[in-house]
Parts: structure tokens; sequence; C-alpha cells
């Protein structure tokens, strides 16, 4: 288990809103969205439940194992560390592994550190970022499918997809208290302004995710510019997805070894 888990009282509340969030965004889908269309077929149906049963499940699984994984692998090999090229770590009192930083929420030096999820209430590093980018990935995948599947609905529910329709869209409270929706309209516009932007925010954490990876960086890496540790790409995906990347896409339960030990890494002849 990870003690550093959910430490922080901003943590506890973002995971708990993560957690609700994803439930809501379900039952809404399922319960309130698809019974509109008053679908005739029951495959049709039955294939829509099975694709929110699997997104939802696949999220929710690799999320576990964001949350379980130690951020700082092996405190006493930490310790005992003692790589001339390494930073002396004053609050853990440890010489520091290359790539690793200290975390001041998680209060712990967390190997390749990529950096601190609210929504995870841990760090993403070695041990977990293979789990993180899944979790990304079918959120991602989740956020276009409810937005698209919900779009005629929307229309139907706040008078088309005009301007009128975004105004109550981007501003549901103003349309509220001016009286241009009802309650149940109210909410369909908050549900609809909260799908539309986890769909902003997942895409842009996605694509970010995505073009590190590609350049084998963490987001400090990324940020000042560190280049030695690009091994070419195929490379760079093994060492953050581990050897069996086109299957961690299945399971969070499929093993896929990683090639480094978060001790030692392998460099390239980049220079910074």
């Amino acid at each position: 288990m990870n003690p550093y888990f959910a430490r922080s009282r901003n943590d506890r509340l973002a995971v708990g809103t993560f957690l609700f969030g994803t439930l809501l965004a379900v039952w809404y889908l399922m319960c309130v969205v698809l019974p509109h269309y008053q679908l005739s077929s029951d495959y049709v149906i039955y294939a829509h439940y099975a694709t929110m049963t699997i997104l939802y499940f696949q999220s929710l699984a690799n999320f576990v194992m964001v949350t379980v994984a130690r951020p700082d692998g092996n405190c006493k090999a930490l310790q005992r560390n003692q790589q001339t090229e390494s930073a002396h770590c004053d609050a853990c009192g440890i010489v520091k592994p290359p790539r690793s930083h200290h975390c001041k929420v998680c209060d712990v030096c967390v190997l390749k550190r990529d950096h601190h999820c609210w929504f995870a209430g841990c760090c993403v590093g070695l041990r977990n970022h293979r789990h993180f980018v899944v979790m990304l990935t079918y959120l991602w995948l989740a956020a276009v499918y409810g937005n698209v599947l919900q779009w005629t609905f929307v229309g139907d529910q706040l008078g088309g997809h005009g301007p009128a329709t975004w105004f109550r869209i981007v501003a549901p409270h103003v349309a509220l208290l001016t009286g241009h929706v009802t309650a149940y309209q109210f909410f369909v516009a908050v549900m609809t302004f909260v799908g539309l932007l986890c769909l902003v925010m997942f895409s842009w954490l996605l694509q970010m995710q995505v073009v590190q990876i590609y350049h084998g960086q963490t987001q400090h890496e990324r940020e000042t510019a560190v280049t030695k540790y690009d091994l070419g790409w195929r490379q760079n995906v093994t060492c953050a997805l581990g050897s069996r990347w086109y299957l961690v896409w299945i399971s969070p339960w499929i093993p896929s070894p990683i090639p480094d030990d978060g001790y030692e890494y392998r460099t390239s002849a980049k220079t910074d």
C-alpha cells in the first residue's frame, strides 16, 4: 500500500470529487441521456451499456493502481544510494537518485517524478506512470464518447444548438436566475458544461503525456529542456509503459516490466 496517498485535505477533496464525478457521469449517461433516444434495438442499448462499463472500469481500475504504488520505491535503497551526480535532499536526509524530486505534498522523494496529481491523491512517477497514462487515455475516450452521445439530447432539452443554447451551457447560473431555463434544464446545462470542460482538460493532459513520453522526459525535464534520456520513441515508450506496452491497455494487472530500477538510467548522446 501507498502510505503517502491523499495526505493533504486538497488531495482528499480532489479524490472524492473525482470518484463522485465519474459515478455521476455514468449514471447520467445511462439513466438520463440514453433512455431519451428510445432505442428500439436491445443490442444497441447493450452495446452502449457495455461501452460505458468498460470505460468506467478501466478508468477506475487504473486509478486504483496509481494510488497503491509507492512513489519512493525502496527507502533503504535510497538511503544507501551514493551516486555522485545526485543531489542531497535535506527533507528526507538521503542522496536522491537521478530524475527523482522531493514532493512537498507527499513529503517524500519520488523516483522519476513527473508531477503530483491531486485527483489521484499522490505523485506520478516510475512505479505508476503506466497506470496514470492508461487511466488518462480511458478518461479521454469516455469524455469523447459522453459528449458525442449527449449532443442530440442536449439540443432537444435546451432548444437546439444555437447561440442561446451555448449561453445556457456556458452560463447556466445566469440563465437560471433570468428565467431562461428550468431547474431540469439547468441540471442538463451544468452536466454539459462539465462534460466539455473535462474533454478539454483530458485532451490537454493527454497530449502533454504523449509529448513527454515521445521525448523520454518527465514534466520537470520538459520544462528544463533535459534531453539526455531520449533513447528514441520506441525505447521511450518502453521506459514509460513497460516491455508489454501494447497489452497495458487491456488490463491494469497484466505485468509490463520497466527496464529502469529508479537509481540508474540509460542516456543518449544528446546533450541538455
